[in-house]
């Protein structure tokens, strides 16, 4: 493990420290807080990648480009939806295929 995908998981289990409500004394806390910080690091290769392109358009292959975006968001999605399990113990919803709460009542996306 590269030093600073050591320190992005140290930094993300801290994160998860901050937001989880549950008993730190469980084992099951530090199963879902670790699950948390690999779910929330492990695509930080697809993210520079992604940073890369972006940051220069102009020097980006779009073939290329769309196959790579492809291949980006079939990875990062499944672990962003994993690390919010991890974090909620239940799935996260779609704000833009379901109705979310506002503060003044519900409204769809």
């Amino acid at each position: 493990m590269t030093d600073r995908l050591t320190q992005a998981e140290s930094l993300m289990s801290r994160v998860f420290d901050e937001l989880c409500d549950d008993d730190p004394t469980s084992p099951e806390y530090a199963r879902r807080r670790h699950d948390f910080a690999f779910h929330m690091c492990d695509w930080l290769g697809d993210l520079d990648s992604l940073h890369s392109a972006l940051s220069n358009p102009a020097a980006v292959d779009p073939e290329k480009f769309a196959s790579d975006t492809y291949g980006i968001l079939f990875h990062i999605i499944p672990h962003l939806r994993a690390a919010f399990r991890s974090l909620e113990g239940r799935e996260a919803t779609d704000p833009f295929l379901e109705p979310v709460a506002s503060a003044n009542g519900v409204h769809t996306a």
